[in-house]
């Protein structure tokens, strides 16, 4: 029998297990499991059977070569730990840091151990800290304000403890400063004491090698005078460092740092390299609130696993709802559009007519005035110049032909615009069949968007490639997109004048169009541009933007079997590919496209 509360909602009882025998049971498997799983962390399985770790050397007491030429250190001993928790084998090289980094490279060297954040070479690979770096300056007089920045030493001496990547890239920065790199700290140190240096630079792990080295110092030379006068860097991320197409190991080293810290083992290997921090044993408060989470915690479980629960509903709720919001503005525009191409059919034809009557009429017109050119010659000889409606006949004669010209080439235009205007708005077909031409896709969407570039800060560049095969699609949905990639690209740069370049070309590897529209505007974010597909993510919400327009060019290409692909920098501009597959049986068009 099912019991059911106030709600309306059924409890353990349905399944003959009351709910304090629920919460004994998860008591009894906490207490049995976790404390074998503290001590000793849960193994992971990782698809590897052997990783190669590189680190530069001289570097003691965090990685160095010992007496026998064997690497050790404390990021040794953190490396084989982690390998053991991985149940990889793992091979450790130490050597000098641009060698390292060109193998590492080259794909011989799988993760690069003892980096910092900062330094030059890693900064743009994926990286996972497991501890931190400070930076502290020593001098032998006191100053009186604290330095925080180089730039504040006027001149001097610094002597460095070690040379890192992230040191030379300080020695290219502070050029006004003579910097010696020496062995160890302790010589940087003994440098500064007997008046060799005028300051110190020193960066290192937190730990007591540091104090130990300024204790000894003061007792065995009490007359020196060694005192911080500065902390240039608080916090400097330290650990691993992996390439990008090898991430995935590096998600591996961060679970397995996990499990040696539940185990107690991280904190063994770093009170024996660096010294203990704190030598208390834990308290009786410490035990109790550990024997306290040990009794709470499958509580806390049940929690988590009800809230991750509601989380994901709401989740799934709000992704729902944007759905239901993008089919919703979907269907307002495609309304809109088919009231547009009913209005856009009348305007047309009202426009049309006029100005097949003026081309007629322009024809006539140029035929009579070379017809009476004859005689009007023979007057010109005679007399000399003459007028023709206030106008003098020797110009008349020279720029007629241009004038007619002029004419007709602008009542073209008009109507070519007209006849885009009404491809563009007209009902799409489902069929995505025909056979469409790139380039004259890109054409027709530049002469709608004519009068609107011309009111930007932009100078665009088209280069259509010849003999481009067509694509089976709609060509007003693929107009469409081109219109949204072209003015994302205009807008991208505010105020300032641009340079957009619009082209095409054919991918014969992949058997696809390619449409690039290029722009050197602002440049979007690594972090920004993974969202850019996404309903409703705008990076132009001020001025309007709805976040709709590549989402839904997205969605149209998809249709057409396609992609769009963005690659942009801060500062350098964006990059927009959209790529097409060509016809099937399809060959290379006979047709040289360009834009008139």
């Amino acid at each position: 029998m099912q019991a059911v509360d106030s709600q309306g909602r059924g409890t353990f009882l349905e399944l003959g297990v009351s709910i304090p025998a629920f919460f004994l049971l998860l008591l009894a498997i906490q207490l049995l499991f976790t404390p074998g799983l503290l001590r000793q962390g849960a193994h992971l399985y990782v698809p590897y059977k052997k990783i190669v770790v590189g680190g530069s050397m001289g570097n003691p007491p965090y990685q160095y070569l010992d007496e026998n030429n064997q690497p050790a250190g404390y990021n040794i001993d953190l490396t084989k730990a982690v390998a053991a928790e991985m149940k990889v084998e793992v091979e450790i090289v130490l050597g000098d840091p641009i060698e390292l980094e060109r193998e590492f490279l080259a794909g011989h060297i799988d993760l690069l151990q003892g980096v910092t954040r900062a330094d030059s070479g890693v900064t743009s690979y994926p990286f996972f800290r497991h501890s931190a770096y400070s930076q502290k300056l020593f001098a032998n007089v006191e100053y009186p304000e604290r330095v925080q920045s180089l730039n504040q030493l006027k001149s001097g001496r610094v002597y460095l403890s070690r040379k890192t990547p992230l040191l030379e890239q300080i020695i290219e920065d502070y050029r006004h400063l003579e910097f010696i790199p020496v062995s160890s700290h302790a010589e940087a140190l003994k440098q500064l004491s007997n008046g060799a240096a005028d300051f110190v630079l020193i960066t290192h792990l937190p730990g007591v090698q540091l104090s130990k080295q300024l204790e000894f110092f003061e007792q065995e030379l009490p007359n020196a005078r060694i005192v911080q006068v500065g902390e240039l860097r608080s916090e400097l991320g330290y650990g691993y460092s992996s390439r990008k197409d090898n991430v995935e190991l590096l998600e591996h080293v961060r679970e397995s740092f996990t499990n040696l810290e539940l185990s107690g083992r991280q904190k063994e290997i770093k009170e024996q390299w660096l010294g203990k921090m704190d030598n208390s044993e834990p308290s009786r408060r410490e035990k109790s609130v550990q024997l306290g989470g040990l009794i709470f915690s499958p509580l806390l479980l049940v929690v988590c696993m009800a809230f991750y629960w509601n989380h994901s509903l709401k989740r799934e709720v709000g992704r729902r709802s944007r759905e239901l919001a993008i089919q919703h503005h979907q269907l307002i525009q495609a309304d809109k559009m088919t009231s547009l191409g009913i209005l856009v059919a009348g305007v047309a034809h009202e426009i049309n007519n006029p100005a097949a009557l003026v081309l007629h009429n322009l024809s006539t017109l140029k035929r009579i005035s070379e017809a009476s050119s004859e005689v009007l010659e023979e007057r010109y000889a005679k007399e000399g110049d003459f007028f023709i409606g206030g106008l003098p006949y020797s110009m008349l004669r020279q720029e007629n032909a241009q004038i007619y010209g002029e004419m007709e080439d602008g009542m073209g235009r008009i109507v070519q615009i007209v006849n885009d205007l009404k491809d563009f708005a007209r009902k799409d077909s489902i069929d995505l069949s025909e056979s469409t031409s790139l380039n004259r896709v890109v054409k027709a969407a530049l002469r709608l968007l004519e009068s609107s570039l011309r009111k930007r800060f932009a100078t665009i560049q088209v280069k259509l490639a010849e003999n481009l095969p067509d694509f089976s699609g709609n060509s007003s949905r693929v107009q469409q997109v081109v219109i949204n990639l072209v003015m994302n690209a205009v807008q991208a740069g505010g105020e300032r004048e641009l340079d957009i370049i619009v082209m095409t070309s054919y991918d014969q590897t992949g058997g696809e169009l390619v449409l690039r529209v290029k722009d050197n505007g602002v440049g979007i974010s690594n972090e920004q541009l993974v969202y850019l597909c996404d309903p409703f993510y705008t990076t132009k919400r001020e001025q309007g933007g709805t976040g709709l327009g590549l989402s839904i060019s997205e969605q149209i290409i998809k249709e057409h079997r396609g992609r769009l692909q963005f690659d942009s920098e801060v500062g350098r501009g964006t990059t927009v590919s959209m790529y097409l597959p060509v016809m099937k049986g399809q060959s290379i068009a006979d047709e040289k496209d360009s834009l008139s």
